[in-house]
Parts: C-alpha cells; sequence; structure tokens
C-alpha cells in the first residue's frame, strides 16, 4: 500500500517533499489510514478535525482519538467545534450542505494561518465511483463523469488509487484505531443509498467493479481534456469580448450541427441550464428584441449578434443640476457644465459627448434621469417630434443598452438625450446671446 501511496503522489503530481501538507481527519478507517500512510513519508504534515457535535458523546470520542493519534506521531494538531444545527436553520440548508460550508471555510483559514500548502482529504477509489452515478442521476454534463479529480488547486486526494476494501484490509493488518460513524449506515443519505443499494448490485455484475472504473476514469479525463480544448477553440471563433459583455455571432452560429452542446458550455457558467438552451436557439430566427435571462444574465436577440450581459437593476436614478453646478457625478459618468457669451468664432460642435445649448432657454434647476415610456423630444435638426422609443430604434440602440439610457430635461421638456442627441428646440442660434455648455465624460 505505502509503495502505490507514493507512486500515486508522484504520478498525480500532488506535492513536494518540501510542502507542508494538512490533513482532514475525522476519525473514520480512510482519514486514520491517511495518518499512518503519511507518517511514513518525509514530509510536514499537521493534523485538522472538525467536531460537529451531531452525534453527542460519540462526536468528542472520534475528536479524542485523532488528538491523541497526533500526540502520539508529535505532530500539530488543530480542532474546532461548530453549531453545525444552528448554521443549516440560519442558512437554510441541507446537514450536508452546512457540515461542508463550514469544514472548509476553517480549513482555508487554518492554511493561511499556520503556512500551510496543501489540504488533504481521505477520498478513496469508490468515493469516486460513487461520485459519478451521483451525477448520473442529477444529470451531468461531461465533466460530472471524471469523477473526484486527484488534484484540484489546493485540495489533494492521496488515497483515490485505493478501494474501500483494500483500506479496510490495510487497517485491520497494521492495527489503526478508528472510529465508525452510524450515519455511514443509514439510506436516508443519497450517497448511503448509491453505496449500500446500488454498488452491490454493480459488483454482482462486475466484481473488478473499481479497477474497470479507475481506466474508465484515465479514458475520460482524456476525453474531456480534448472536448474543452475544441469548446475553448469554438468560443474564440464566435464570441467577442466587449467590456462586460460578450457578442456571439448569430451568422456562425445558424449552421453549426453541434450547436446545442456548444451553447449549453458556453453558457452554463451564466446560470443559464440546458433546458433554457433550446430557447435560446429558436431566438436565432427571431426578430430583434427578444431575450432570455438567468438569474444572473441575460441573453439578448440583436440584429447580428446574441449579447449576453449581466442582468440589471431597474433604474430609478434622478438628480437636479442647480444654475451653480460646475461638476456632476451620475453612473457612469461626470457632467461638467460652462458658460460663455457667444461670439462670431463660436461654432457648433459634432462631438456627441458636448452639448451646446441657447442659455436663455434653459429653465433651472435641470433634471438628469433615465428614459422612460413616453417620453418624447424634437430631435436636433427636426421639426417634428418623435418618440425617444423610436429614436433608439433609429439609431440602432442595443437592446440591453436601452436601460442605461439617460436624459437632461428643462421644466419637463427634455434638452438632451446623453451623448446622442440635442433637442432641436435648445439649440444655438444667430439670435444667441449665452451658451450653457454640458460636457458628458466616461469614468471607469
Amino acid at each position: 500500500m505505502i509503495e502505490r501511496f507514493k507512486n500515486f503522489i508522484q504520478s498525480e503530481n500532488l506535492f513536494q517533499s518540501e510542502d507542508k501538507v494538512l490533513l482532514a481527519v475525522s476519525g473514520g478507517i480512510d482519514s486514520m489510514v491517511l495518518v499512518d500512510l503519511f507518517n511514513q513519508l518525509d514530509v510536514s504534515f499537521g493534523i485538522a478535525h472538525c467536531n460537529f457535535q451531531l452525534r453527542g458523546a460519540d462526536s468528542d470520542g472520534d475528536e479524542q482519538l485523532v488528538k491523541e493519534t497526533a500526540e502520539d506521531l508529535l505532530v500539530p494538531f488543530y480542532s474546532v467545534k461548530f453549531e453545525t444545527e444552528v448554521y443549516l436553520k440560519e442558512k437554510n440548508i441541507s446537514l450536508q450542505m452546512a457540515a461542508r460550508e463550514l469544514r472548509y471555510e476553517w480549513f482555508i483559514d487554518l492554511m493561511q494561518k499556520e503556512n500551510y500548502k496543501f489540504l488533504a482529504t481521505a477520498h478513496h477509489c469508490n468515493d469516486g465511483l460513487e461520485t459519478v452515478l451521483l451525477n448520473l442521476t442529477r444529470g451531468t454534463g461531461i465533466e460530472g463523469m471524471h469523477g473526484i479529480l486527484p488534484k484540484s488547486n489546493h485540495l489533494i486526494r492521496p488515497l483515490l488509487f485505493a478501494s474501500r476494501e483494500e483500506i479496510k484490509a490495510y487497517a485491520e493488518e497494521n492495527d489503526i484505531e478508528w472510529r465508525e460513524d452510524s450515519s455511514n449506515v443509514s439510506v436516508k443519505y443519497k450517497r448511503n443509498r448509491i453505496r449500500h443499494k446500488v454498488m452491490p448490485e454493480l459488483k454482482k455484475i462486475n466484481p473488478s467493479l473499481e479497477v474497470s472504473f479507475q481506466e474508465t476514469l484515465k479514458k475520460m479525463s482524456g476525453v474531456e481534456a480534448v472536448f474543452f480544448k475544441a469548446i475553448e477553440n469554438w468560443k474564440n471563433e464566435v464570441c467577442e469580448k466587449k467590456g462586460d459583455e460578450i457578442w456571439i455571432s448569430l451568422g456562425k452560429l445558424k449552421s453549426d450541427p453541434d450547436l446545442t452542446i456548444k451553447l449549453y458550455y458556453l453558457l452554463k457558467n451564466y446560470s443559464f441550464n440546458f433546458r433554457q438552451i433550446t430557447q435560446i436557439e429558436k431566438l436565432i430566427h427571431e426578430k430583434a428584441g427578444k431575450f432570455i435571462s438567468s438569474i444572473t444574465h441575460q441573453i439578448i436577440r440583436d440584429r447580428k449578434y446574441f449579447i449576453l450581459a449581466k442582468k440589471k437593476e431597474v433604474n430609478s436614478f434622478e438628480k437636479l443640476i442647480s444654475e451653480n453646478s460646475i461638476e456632476i457625478s451620475i453612473p457612469g459618468y461626470e457632467l461638467s457644465l460652462t458658460r460663455s457669451d457667444k461670439s462670431e468664432n463660436t461654432s457648433f460642435s459634432k462631438d456627441k459627448f458636448l452639448a451646446q445649448f441657447d442659455a436663455e432657454l434653459l429653465a433651472f434647476p435641470l433634471k438628469i434621469r433615465y428614459w422612460k415610456s413616453g417620453d418624447y423630444f424634437y430631435p436636433l435638426g427636426m421639426k417634428n417630434r418623435k418618440k425617444l422609443s423610436d429614436f433608439l430604434i433609429d439609431i440602432k440602440m442595443p437592446i440591453h443598452r436601452k436601460n442605461e439610457v439617460m436624459v437632461i430635461e428643462s421644466e419637463g421638456k427634455i434638452i438632451w438625450v446623453l451623448g446622442e442627441r440635442m433637442d432641436n428646440r435648445f439649440k444655438i442660434t444667430e439670435e444667441t446671446k449665452q451658451i450653457t455648455q454640458i460636457r458628458l465624460k466616461p469614468v471607469s
């Protein structure tokens, strides 16, 4: 066992001999075997134990065994007691999720404080197989088929090479003391139902199930690597990053025979589920303006693109500009006001971030706000009024950016659609004597 243990650590490059490793030890057979194997390595390690206080004296007995083991081995011991039941009620989550959140948050803090580079858990081959079967029942993608990885950032699982039977045989042969957790035999937990009800039946079909599973894992890991490399190449072809948004070319999507699965892996990290993908595919053939939302994002059907953007809250910002204002901060911009006499050299600016008004036509305070349905104005150069919603369509304003459009009004009349167009009624004319100039400056 020890030689296979060493070989697995080396082949998976789990850690180096100079690295400090923290062992997560519950007192069960798997973690106690992990301690014994680490004690035979020339490596610095410590032992960390979580007492979830769920089993009364039994929980305290687990902690005592782990503590005594650490003392016998002369290695650092760390422990913590959690009010687990209180925590899960406060968070309204399951017992297993509460225990997971509590222990990993503590482990990470402990590692940083005590300068441990890796956290080792005692997951073994059977845990990996059970995870794959659980993923299949929940509905998994290809990434759910690799089971538990040997290494994930700071987290390592050095026992994944061994089966539950092998670990038990090693513990008995080497007189390793461990504690049984009665909850491990309860079939009220999904994982335990897999372990005690499903696995025995599969073992009847294939007694060498763990060996076959390890071979399958290697194959699936290779397939997964090839698949995600292809997906990444496809993303680079069809997607363009624009600020916080992703623009996806509709022209390149229409003829793709594998579009469903590609879109799923493009959008799954933005909280879109698989059922929504077929709805998104249908948007390709719809008119611009329609969208589908996840919890966090929207994908909007624009004219030539899908635009993936974060969902924004309903805008309700308003701010008054007094006659003495010089600089004003608004969401995403800074405004600056200047006043001057009109001279013969005064020329009309074509800069869309600069608006020049006949000062005598303005009534202060001016108001800055987001546009709303029913707004209208007289676009510069036009004598007839136009609905602002129609104006935004005419200038091909992307659907998802319409809610960001702001206006300035004077006595209820829109004088400027910020960054787009002034109102014709407030422009500079030959009769203008004084000019009020407002400059719009984007800020990051």
